[in-house]
């Protein structure tokens, strides 16, 4: 994995679904009045992911790690923030939601140890992904989570004998397990 030495002043999200690095200028910026608390990488809502596999398809690209909202969603920062996603051993870029609406890719990736790290001035969706290459097999597992009149569902995603698609899987299966949800529907 990656080791990170930070500065106490910077504050570091951890989750399984990647990290962020957030310099202390960001978080005192009076005008923003954001805290440690209001900071998190998670799932981002079904339309915005759709959207997102949808520009993947349309490109002829894909995907190569989950996708994931940064949030505060839409604050812009003077100084950029850091975020370390695991990324499958296919991944060529990091594509991320426009402000406008669409996606662009992210110029200056770096691609360390299974995972991809990025800085941002503003916080969106990001979107690990591939150009092409070797097209690996899949494997989709659905894990449920019953919820009152419906059940929330959601798909983990691997590409068979990639390394670094075990180990997140394994991270993202342990978090949705944790949050109730169960490996098999109902």
């Amino acid at each position: 994995g990656i080791t990170f030495v930070a500065d106490s002043a910077y504050i570091m999200v951890c989750s399984s679904f990647g990290a962020m690095l957030v310099p202390p200028s960001v978080y005192a910026d009076q005008s923003l009045s954001y805290d440690s608390a209001e900071f998190s990488i998670d799932v981002p809502c079904e339309e915005d992911l759709q959207d997102g596999m949808a520009f993947l398809q349309e490109k002829g690209w894909f995907q190569a790690g989950a996708c994931v909202l940064v949030e505060p969603e839409d604050v812009c920062f003077a100084e950029p923030i850091t975020v370390i996603l695991p990324v499958c051993s296919t991944a060529t870029m990091v594509l991320r939601s426009e402000q406008k609406g669409g996606w662009e890719a992210l110029k200056d990736v770096r691609f360390i140890s299974g995972h991809a790290v990025v800085e941002l001035e503003h916080c969106c969706n990001l979107l690990p992904a591939s150009r092409g290459g070797e097209i690996l097999e899949m494997e989709a597992t659905v894990v449920v989570k019953p919820e009152p009149g419906r059940d929330l569902c959601r798909t983990l995603w691997t590409h068979l004998g990639c390394d670094d698609c075990k180990r997140c899987y394994a991270a993202k299966r342990a978090t949705y397990l944790a949050a109730g949800y169960t490996r098999e529907p109902r």
